[in-house]
């Protein structure tokens, strides 16, 4: 017997594994993987060590079942229009191919795998098919960037050497043709996001203002852990929000929305935030952008709205909303924090990284042009790069490096010569460069800043506009199709 539309929406909001982020299945003690760090960066280890324990703990399999049952289940939904089934089965599906994926790294790195070859080429090859592979044109447009960047500096000694072996590295990367290099914000379109950052994420504000007042009171100067916990929970407070998403203090130093948890996980070993701009930036990504579209997707007519929609809808379309809200976050994160850089290092890694693997490079050969890149990218104009800067470009390189080999065999990967790479990063890059497109283009529409809050979509992709308008019963009409 079928479920009826109501009672399958409701089903839908108890089961977060429609919200499955691979990523979440690559963590590790953190202090493992602070031990390989320091034996990398101390030239212990050639290749870093790492191991994956929950693709071993977690119930891979019975999430493959599950998520198989659901997309039988939602096909044969009581009163579902065409457009709330094709939602429902294109992001259901993709979630279950994820949880094969995650299978796939799971048997990768086992070391009694027979076939370690055919391993890797399943693992990349749903790997592509998930997140894409590193597109051509963006490469080229971003060295055109990088170029530019760095050209107009005159170095000195040893930095003047990495300049030319950072040459050639680029050089190797491009195809040859042209390209105008990357998109930018308008001014006016600047002005216009900032006026409707501050107007719509006042609470987030107001959050960090409060939390700050009471630092002072205890003699505090920066934001740790704890402090950005608070200002997370001052943030759901005054939204009314605290009984529907949550704030999680874990171990590690990253922070980040986690759709499992329905809640902000903040690393108890991340760095401290100084200013409260900074604070007020990571607030609007974190506790406002996913959060905002997870809430108010989930509350709309389509619950799965809110966990994310993937529907393919044709070429050069992207079929997941990740990449576009990851796109909005960052770019709503800089403004927030009134350090609108335009393009950093920061964009650009994940994108560089993963075409260096391509190129046969292994993770110490992609460290090591990634952190003399880096080195150019923050030296002042006519001076040498300081050993003080050249240890901070190398910690940071090893930890973008790290993450587009991650569920991979990284140390064994460099034994066999085998490239595998996990390729769900591609998306902040084209992410950016959708968004920056996008708003140029709706300058000074207030209807669509709040549309795109509405829930998970890519206003770029046609089907999930299609399914935004029908999720939100067209309280949006203004915005456009």
């Amino acid at each position: 017997m079928s479920l009826y539309a109501p009672q399958f929406n409701q089903l839908i909001l108890g089961i977060p594994e429609v919200g499955l982020q691979t990523y979440e299945y690559f963590d590790d003690a953190q202090g493992l993987r602070n031990r390989a760090k320091a034996d990398f960066m101390a030239s212990r280890s050639t290749q870093p060590d790492i191991a994956y324990p929950l693709l071993e703990w977690a119930p891979l399999e019975e999430t493959v079942e599950l998520l198989s049952l659901l997309g039988k289940v939602a096909s044969d939904v009581d009163g579902f229009s065409d457009i709330e089934r094709e939602a429902y089965q294109g992001t259901i599906d993709y979630r279950r191919r994820e949880a094969e994926f995650l299978l796939m790294a799971r048997d990768l790195n086992r070391p009694e795998t027979p076939d370690f070859t055919n391993a890797i080429y399943n693992f990349q090859e749903r790997n592509e098919e998930l997140y894409g592979r590193p597109d051509q044109a963006l490469i080229d447009a971003t060295v055109v960037e990088i170029r530019g960047k760095i050209g107009q500096k005159g170095y000195k000694g040893y930095t003047q050497d990495i300049f030319d072996e950072v040459q050639e590295t680029l050089t190797s990367l491009t195809s040859g043709n042209e390209s105008e290099g990357l998109p930018r914000l308008t001014d006016d379109t600047e002005a216009f996001l900032k006026e409707r950052i501050e107007a719509f994420f006042w609470p987030e504000r107001e959050a960090v203002a409060r939390t700050r007042a009471i630092m002072e009171d205890e003699g505090e100067t920066a934001f740790d852990p704890y402090r950005l916990m608070q200002v997370f929970m001052r943030g759901l407070q005054t939204r009314d929000q605290l009984d529907e998403v949550g704030v999680f203090l874990k171990s590690g130093s990253f922070l980040s929305w986690s759709q499992k948890r329905e809640g902000v996980e903040i690393g108890r070993d991340r760095a401290v935030l100084e200013s409260d701009g900074d604070a007020f930036g990571i607030t609007v990504h974190e506790g406002g952008v996913h959060k905002e579209r997870f809430i108010n997707g989930r509350a709309s007519s389509i619950p799965i709205f809110g966990n994310g929609l993937i529907i393919p809808a044709g070429p050069q379309v992207q079929a997941t909303s990740l990449p576009f809200e990851e796109g909005i976050a960052n770019m709503y994160q800089e403004l927030a924090n009134g350090k609108n850089e335009g393009w950093t290092m920061a964009n650009f890694t994940y994108l560089l990284n993963t075409a260096m693997a391509y190129k046969g490079l292994t993770y110490r050969g992609i460290y090591d042009k990634n952190w003399k890149l880096r080195t150019l990218m923050m030296a002042e104009d006519g001076t040498e790069v300081t050993p003080k800067e050249m240890q901070k470009a190398q910690r940071l390189a090893y930890d973008s490096t790290l993450r587009v080999h991650r569920g991979t065999p990284i140390a064994r990967m460099a034994v066999d010569e085998a490239v595998a790479t996990y390729n769900k990063d591609l998306a902040y890059q084209v992410g950016r460069v959708q968004a920056l497109d996008f708003w140029n283009q709706h300058v000074g529409n207030d209807t669509m800043f709040e549309f795109l809050l509405a829930g998970k979509f890519d206003p770029t992709n046609p089907r999930h506009l299609a399914i935004a308008h029908a999720a939100t019963g067209g309280k949006y009409v203004n915005a456009g199709r």
